[in-house]
């Protein structure tokens, strides 16, 4: 296990206090289905003091503790004590008010609930996820599977709308090396009240929606133009 206290911090402290905030992180972390692909990432920060972890299985967790006790993780000013702090409260404050049960329970039903609000929307093929970090994929609406043209941008196009409407959404674009496909993160706080999360899961099938409907009549008019073009030859 792993804790990195990012740019933010002074360059004090050192793994022992690291690996105790990570072990009380990793407790609270696995009330969640464990992927089966680890390290696994922790975001633990608040109020501006960068703190973040990863889980490891425990054999790459000994073999460190029994030997350098050193994480060689290439970023400024980790291993904080201020930041550490803030993420052990952070931790606290997570099993105080029961936050990590209210969204092992209430996660499920939030994936269905977007699943229904963007139910028959063309571009959108699938809905994934656990908790509350929920994934959307986006599909060219004429075949149902392909990736959409990258010339499109159509999952910043959904980035800018919903932050017209007042909603931060993080979406995928073509990646360095190659392109990935559009995808929008779909990520509330732990502490959203059910209010919130509907008015969230509204706006966002408004946005995709509307992008939906633009993305298919480009998508018509390049396909009529491409028809002309075979006839004209």
């Amino acid at each position: 296990i792993v804790a990195d206290s990012g740019r933010e911090s002074a360059a004090i402290g050192g793994f022992s206090y690291n690996m105790l905030l990570a072990r009380r992180a990793a407790r609270h972390a696995l009330t969640f289905e464990t992927p089966s692909r680890l390290p696994w990432e922790l975001r633990l920060e608040m109020h501006r003091r960068a703190i973040g972890a990863a889980i490891c299985h425990e054999r790459v967790y000994e073999a460190v503790a029994a030997g350098s006790r050193r994480f060689t993780l290439g970023h400024t000013w980790d291993g904080a004590p201020l930041p550490c702090a803030v993420g052990l409260a952070v931790l606290e404050a997570l099993k105080r008010e029961q936050l990590v049960e209210r969204v092992a329970e209430r996660g499920p039903r939030l994936r269905d609930e977007l699943a229904g609000a963007l139910a028959g929307i063309p571009i959108v093929r699938e809905v994934r996820g656990h908790g509350y970090l929920l994934g959307v994929d986006y599909v060219d609406p004429r075949d149902g599977f392909s990736f959409l043209p990258p010339e499109l941008g159509v999952a910043g196009r959904i980035d800018d709308l919903a932050l017209e409407q007042g909603l931060v959404i993080l979406s995928t674009q073509p990646t360095r090396d190659g392109y990935a496909g559009d995808q929008s993160l779909f990520a509330p706080p732990f502490t959203t009240s059910d209010a919130q999360l509907a008015e969230m899961v509204g706006r966002f099938a408004s946005v995709v929606g509307q992008i939906a409907v633009e993305v298919e009549r480009e998508l018509g008019g390049a396909q009529l133009g491409a028809v002309a073009a075979g006839d004209a030859q």
